[in-house]
């Protein structure tokens, strides 16, 4: 149940209770009644054992120290991270795809962005970076054409990648917003995963049919999520799917991208 509905019924609940207690004192003249307590016996309740940070076997017990945790392992261990937003019609027709391709080992990075439209004569765009240390290559691609050079500054890899606390703000959201639960197990690779999904389609205007579906390792971090909703403004309806995974974690290694010999090349040109 979602944490704000379950504030709800408690309050409803007390309500009435007040509301009953008041009611059966409204007779002045029956007279004074003697109550005698009655003693309620104690019952025992045995906590469900956590499966891993914030997991109960059945349900969410703690969103927050789950986000913590993965958002900890992924700040402190290698890791690749893909995402990809893909837009479309009602009829199935792509409108727009983004996608997203991270690598990081300690301090070299490298960050892949890419933007493609089949409305505007298919617009394309591309950002590829690279951080082998303090210095940032780039190379921009705008529909045909890419020109390569070196970013200033000394931004943080999250700042740079748009995100904080390795990306897991996104998950924050979803766990806070969605009514999540623990579904089940699978095992992948050998490995147990926590399957964490919604129940049923949810509406959270201006988005409907809002899924989730996500996988959580025992130590807390997830290796993959998907997030489907629809957009229904006015006369626009477009079904939005998003698909991220964490791979590698503690095993990433930063590819050098082969456009890095014309920076350098430039660059000592230029010297």
């Amino acid at each position: 149940m979602r944490r704000v509905s379950l504030w709800l019924v408690l309050a409803v609940a007390l309500a009435v209770a007040g509301c009953g207690s008041l009611g059966a004192d409204t007779g002045a003249g029956d007279g004074t009644r003697t109550v005698t307590p009655v003693a309620v016996p104690a019952t025992e309740t045995t906590p469900t054992p956590d499966v891993a940070p914030g997991l109960a076997s059945d349900r969410v017990v703690n969103y927050t120290a789950l986000v913590a945790t993965h958002a900890a392992a992924i700040r402190s261990e290698s890791h690749t991270y893909r995402k990809r937003v893909t837009r479309r019609y009602p009829n199935g027709t792509v409108w727009r795809e983004y996608t997203t391709f991270v690598q990081r080992n300690g301090s070299a990075l490298r960050y892949r962005y890419n933007w493609t439209s089949t409305a505007g004569d298919g617009e394309r765009q591309a950002v590829d970076r690279w951080r082998p240390g303090d210095r940032t290559y780039v190379a921009r691609t705008d529909r045909t054409t890419t020109t390569v050079g070196v970013e200033n500054g000394t931004a943080a890899a999250g700042t740079i990648l748009g995100t904080r606390d390795g990306y897991a703000a996104s998950l924050d959201e979803f766990l806070r917003t969605l009514d999540v639960d623990v579904t089940g197990t699978e095992r992948r690779d050998g490995e147990r995963r926590y399957r964490l999904a919604t129940s049923e389609p949810q509406q959270l205007s201006p988005s409907r049919n809002v899924t989730f579906v996500g996988y959580v390792t025992p130590e807390g971090v997830f290796t993959d999520y998907r997030l489907t909703y629809r957009i229904e403004r006015r006369d626009i309806r477009v079904d939005v799917t998003v698909t991220a995974a964490f791979e590698d974690v503690g095993s990433t290694t930063v590819a050098r991208p082969p456009w890095a010999d014309r920076v350098e090349n430039a660059t000592a040109a230029g010297s």
